[in-house]
């Protein structure tokens, strides 16, 4: 994958940070897909026991932002939002099924 965008099957719209924020802690959200920086992603998996990926908003590589669970991993439903990468569990993500 080469910095895609993340499409939603049941909206068909884009995954997207808003204004093109560099702020950690902006929420996310879903907007119908214009191509910018701020809804395309860096797609990397962790290369370590624990394994997932690592998803960072492609305007955003010079900051080091990632996009987490906000309030960190929780079974809980919460928003996703940025956070400054550090590789803790609420930013990694693993696909599932189809």
């Amino acid at each position: 994958m080469n910095n895609p965008r993340i499409v939603s099957d049941a909206s068909g719209q884009c995954f997207d940070v808003p204004d093109a924020s560099t702020t950690p802690g902006r929420d996310t959200q879903q907007v119908t897909c214009h191509g910018g920086a701020n809804q395309r992603f860096r797609i990397t998996p962790y290369n370590d026991a624990t394994g997932g990926l690592r998803i960072q908003p492609l305007h955003a590589l010079a900051q080091n932002l990632c996009l987490g669970v906000e309030g960190g991993a929780s079974s809980t439903p919460r928003a996703t939002e940025t956070q400054v990468c550090n590789g803790n569990i609420a930013q990694r993500w693993f696909p599932v099924g189809q």
